[in-house]
């Protein structure tokens, strides 16, 4: 049975101080051997090898020990993330123990790599390259010459001949690489042909669309890496898995901490009952002022309590040991039923200190599906306009926008902020946002149906980006 095996390189440190290993390439070399296990290679078809790993000698007994075991049907998949130069047309790679006055004693012939496992199979080399002071660049003519020569070959590298390959600080990434890892990740559609499998062609294509971008955001001279192929470009270098061989849903919802139905109003502070002639109305946002709203909101908030508990009573036949109502001096209450929780509150208003806002909300739900009932909608009728979901652990925004923008769902469009800290997304058909932040997902819009109408649009979205979401049962809220 034909086989993958994973050969990764990455040379992070070294014995002599006057190289400069690449940045995180331990790092990248790691992620990239996790990727590899969704696409079909387990760990016990790799060989990863860095840090003191990478002296001349066990790369020549690893490299010659793995390519002793590969078959004509097998696919040998190299990475190398390492200082190279060039020497008379010779690329040789930096190791742990190389060093500059015995550079051809004890650097690495990256020839000896590729043939020794070019002439058992089908091969296929990840190159992310790196400046080694003042030697010569690596030599592309040589990596022309690979790609010539033996079984089918293909040869992909993150830069051109004399140009540097990135890497970003901010991240702690190496620009090429990372993008390769998303592909190989499933996080890239564009990345594969139309067939499904991630080829030389495909991927290059990705990576030449892709890479400018990524570096624009992170450098003002970004022109100066081009990626490069040699070799037969319709080689598979992977497929792009399923959904569930990913690294699963970008939105779990087992991620999903609590569900809330929200509404939100504002009034005049010097409407509150406990609004005095003797009392200044504030001018400041500070914890004083809200402390002030807070105290003097008590009897309003009371007053809604007892609004909702008695309207509660009335349409859900509670008993009165069935609720619990309380009303605090911070200008919050609620009330306590056997199927959900409702929550008041009045605080002063963060636009405008002369106006408090009003939030009312329905959370702790033993069943979504109270929302839907004529006892539900004759207490709250259209009141809530906002459905929110906290998250017990931040979302990955980019990611997810990278996905919503790859996919390109029909009748769905995504605004990210120049922050990327939140995105609103619109949908074809509903009037209202969904918002999105690190910790929340919130969705507006009022409509003559009520919070069922909220929550059928959550599950709209969920049907959209199927593969996004899981589709485990949603918790209460």
């Amino acid at each position: 049975m034909a086989r993958t095996l994973a050969l990764l390189i990455a040379v992070d440190k070294s014995l002599d101080t006057s190289w400069n290993p690449p940045p995180f390439a331990r790092a990248e070399i790691q992620a990239l051997s996790q990727v590899l296990i969704q696409q079909g290679i387990p760990l016990s078809q790799q060989c990863v090898l860095t840090g003191e790993l990478t002296t001349r000698a066990i790369l020549d007994g690893r490299t010659r020990q793995w390519a002793a075991t590969l078959q004509p049907d097998d696919t040998a998949l190299i990475a190398v993330v390492a200082p190279l130069f060039q020497q008379t047309g010779q690329n040789r790679l930096i190791g742990f123990d190389t060093l500059p006055d015995l550079l051809d004693a004890t650097s690495f012939p990256l020839d000896e790599i590729w043939h020794r496992f070019r002439e058992r199979c089908r091969t296929i080399l990840l190159l992310d390259p790196s400046a080694t002071g003042g030697l010569p660049p690596f030599a592309e003519s040589e990596l022309e010459e690979f790609a010539e020569s033996g079984n089918a070959g293909l040869i992909l590298t993150a830069c051109s001949e004399g140009e540097p390959s990135r890497f970003i600080d901010t991240t702690k990434q190496r620009a090429w690489l990372s993008l390769v890892r998303e592909a190989l990740a499933g996080r890239a559609p564009s990345a594969a042909s139309p067939k499904g499998a991630i080829t030389g062609e495909s991927l290059l294509r990705y990576l030449n669309r892709e890479l400018p971008r990524l570096l624009r955001k992170h450098f003002d001279d970004f022109d100066d890496q081009h990626p490069m192929a040699f070799g037969d470009r319709s080689i598979g270098v992977g497929t792009v898995p399923k959904p569930s061989e990913t690294n699963g849903p970008l939105i779990d919802a087992d991620q999903i901490q609590r569900i809330r139905f929200r509404a939100e109003s504002t009034g005049r502070v010097k409407a509150l009952s406990g609004f005095l002639k003797t009392h200044r109305v504030p001018d400041t946002v500070n914890a004083a002022a809200e402390q002030f709203i807070g105290r003097i909101a008590r009897t309003d908030v009371q007053a809604d309590l007892d609004d909702v508990y008695q309207t509660l009573r009335d349409q859900f036949s509670f008993a009165r040991k069935d609720l619990e109502s309380r009303a605090e001096n911070d200008g919050t209450g609620y009330i306590r039923t056997p199927r959900f929780d409702y929550f008041v509150s009045v605080g002063i208003d963060p636009d405008d200190p002369t106006l408090v806002r009003w939030r009312r909300e329905i959370g702790r739900m033993t069943n979504l599906e109270v929302m839907r009932g004529p006892d539900f909608q004759s207490v709250f009728g259209n009141l809530f306009d906002q459905l929110i979901f906290d998250f017990a652990q931040p979302l990955d925004l980019i990611a997810i926008v990278d996905r919503i923008e790859e996919a390109k769902p029909k009748g769905v469009k995504v605004r990210l902020a120049g922050d990327a800290r939140s995105c609103t997304i619109t949908i074809t058909g509903f009037s209202g946002l969904i918002h999105l932040e690190a910790n929340e997902l919130r969705i507006e819009g009022r409509s003559t149906n009520g919070p069922a109408s909220l929550l059928e649009q959550f599950l709209d979205f969920q049907r959209r980006f199927s593969g996004m979401m899981s589709p485990r049962a949603l918790p209460p809220g």
